[in-house]
């Protein structure tokens, strides 16, 4: 959502481009395959959603330092195949003969 411009550049390039860029305030990057997607973000982003494949960085400007980034929380990732079922437990042995 919100303003931002898409570009087909690797991760590396895409980094540069918003940290070069002072309209940039943030940045979501994904690869499928050999298509690169970069969203150079023209607002201030208000959320994440963590999305397995996408990153996003956002621009950090604290008073007296120079311009840098951080990355979002790490996408969650892809679900894993469930456990093989487990065998089931032996039989219980029978009781033992009752005495008369």
């Amino acid at each position: 959502q919100g303003s931002f411009d898409v570009l087909d550049v690797p991760l590396h390039e895409c980094y540069e481009r918003c940290k070069m860029w002072a309209e940039c305030y943030a940045f979501e990057y994904s690869q499928v395959q050999r298509e690169f997607k970069c969203e150079l973000h023209k607002e201030w982003i208000s959320h994440v959603m963590p999305v397995y494949g996408i990153v996003c960085f956002a621009k950090i400007l604290p008073k007296g330092h120079a311009m840098r980034l951080r990355i979002s929380p790490s996408p969650p990732q892809p679900p894993s195949r469930p456990p093989p079922p487990s065998k089931p437990p032996p039989p219980s042995p029978p009781p033992p003969p009752r005495l008369p």
